[in-house]
């Protein structure tokens, strides 16, 4: 069979062929090799998402071992994408990256198509601490045929993709199936994989993610669980907004800390924040606490006066959670965090950030300031075994947290349930917050100032 052959400028022929092998960065193939090589080009990644990061929107796809980046096709104009991270032990994938116009209208990767991005998102999803929970003396039921409640992050995914959202935030903590499955305990987990390696990654992130994967870009930070020796490997090669650097993925380059970035959009610029490391998050950590002023004071840096801008971490500046031997005791987090805020040029963040994003507490919560703080909003709920709830009378005990945290308990709300948070314009101007559950009800709505 002859080879498509296409005729450029000036009577110069060129296949087909070593047009899509140099588009991916490959030698042209032995004629017996053609038909792998097409289908390779165009077939669909493992997975493919866009993802705002330090350097702007970039399409991302994790391919099978073996097999080249696929190309990207923008607007009708193809390119190749380049190798993010090679295939290594415990991670027979490839992670691939390529830039992409925030102004484009149609986006594929080989042959999956992707949603087209907003300079103006009008509903944004926030939500984290997905993973299902296998760890040392717990076990959540992460297949659904095991007792308790079944891992909540499929149905969480679902729900939240059905919102048509045009942003997706995750407030990190990705992965959870840390230990061996105890069966005698959960046989709800059993033959589950766990650890820092793709599989586990699959599992518990990209296979439940798929239906949000495909129905908008998003914006992704660190979370505790993908800090240093736990699930870091994987979030370096997958999910980093900054680019990689080979040492990163060896245990003297693995970075704890990095530099916060902007995401800038029409109406809201989010200011990407690494709070992941920090042991100590009822205490002081003082050498956390010094970088996180200095981090704090780089992205304060960042804002544009009379522009509204919100935070994204991890960690909550401000929150309650209750104690897991006692739910009647409640502790406030995060004192480091509090402690660098109070470190930063003027003690307080400027006051055109409006609101803080996290997750780290599974819980739902909102807590409002009469001080010009920024409203902090918790969405660590999407699938996670959750806190106790903190109930009236776990308040009414603890009237000490109130005041560390120079709050009202009329401040703060709390809801035990699996959910997230949706983000929209307000007719009278400002942004409108929701509460959502996984059945889609209202659990508190408000305005943002």
């Amino acid at each position: 069979m002859r080879r498509a052959s296409t005729r450029l400028p000036g009577g110069l022929g060129v296949s087909l062929v070593a047009i899509v092998m140099a588009a991916v960065g490959c030698s042209e193939p032995e004629p017996g090799e053609t038909a792998d090589v097409l289908r390779t080009a165009t077939a669909a990644p493992l997975y493919a998402w866009l993802q705002h990061g330090a350097a702007g929107l970039e399409a991302r796809a994790i391919v099978n071992a073996g097999t080249p980046c696929p190309q990207v096709d923008v607007d009708g104009v193809a390119s190749g994408m380049t190798e993010r991270a090679d295939a290594g032990a415990e991670f027979a994938v490839v992670s691939c990256t390529a830039p992409v116009s925030g102004s484009a209208g149609s986006i594929s990767v080989g042959a999956q198509n992707l949603p087209a991005p907003s300079a103006a998102p009008q509903r944004i999803l926030v939500l984290g601490d997905s993973g299902c929970r296998m760890t040392a003396g717990w076990y959540e039921n992460c297949d659904g045929s095991g007792t308790g409640v079944p891992w909540s992050f499929i149905a969480a995914a679902t729900a939240a993709a059905a919102e048509r959202p045009d942003l997706i935030v995750h407030v990190g903590d990705y992965v959870y199936r840390e230990a061996e499955c105890d069966t005698t305990e959960q046989p709800g987990c059993a033959g589950s994989p766990w650890g820092d390696k793709w599989t586990t990654w699959e599992a518990d992130f990209f296979a439940p993610s798929r239906p949000l994967l495909d129905v908008a870009p998003w914006i992704v930070t660190r979370g505790n669980h993908e800090d240093y020796g736990r699930n870091h490997l994987g979030w370096l090669r997958f999910l980093d907004g900054r680019a990689l650097v080979p040492a990163d993925l060896t245990d003297a380059g693995c970075p704890r800390f990095s530099a916060p970035y902007k995401v800038a959009f029409d109406e809201v610029d989010f200011l990407v924040l690494n709070t992941a490391t920090d042991p100590n998050a009822s205490g002081l950590d003082p050498s956390a606490q010094t970088r996180y002023t200095e981090d704090f004071s780089q992205a304060a840096g960042l804002v544009t006066a009379g522009r509204t801008a919100w935070t994204v971490t991890h960690r909550p500046f401000w929150g309650l959670a209750p104690d897991w031997q006692d739910p009647s005791s409640l502790g406030v987090a995060d004192t480091t965090l509090q402690a660098a805020i109070a470190g930063m040029p003027g003690g307080a963040w400027p006051p055109d950030v409006e609101m803080a994003l996290a997750g780290h507490i599974h819980l739902l919560e909102t807590l409002s300031f009469r001080d010009g703080r920024p409203h902090q909003v918790v969405s660590g709920d999407a699938g996670t075994a959750q806190d106790a709830a903190i109930t009236a009378e776990a308040i009414a005990r603890n009237p000490q947290v109130f005041t560390q945290l120079g709050i009202a308990p009329d401040d703060f709300q709390s809801y035990h349930d699996f959910g997230y948070v949706l983000l929209e314009p307000a007719t009278e101007g400002g942004w409108t917050v929701t509460v959502k559950d996984l059945a889609g009800d209202v659990l508190e709505q408000f305005q943002l100032r």
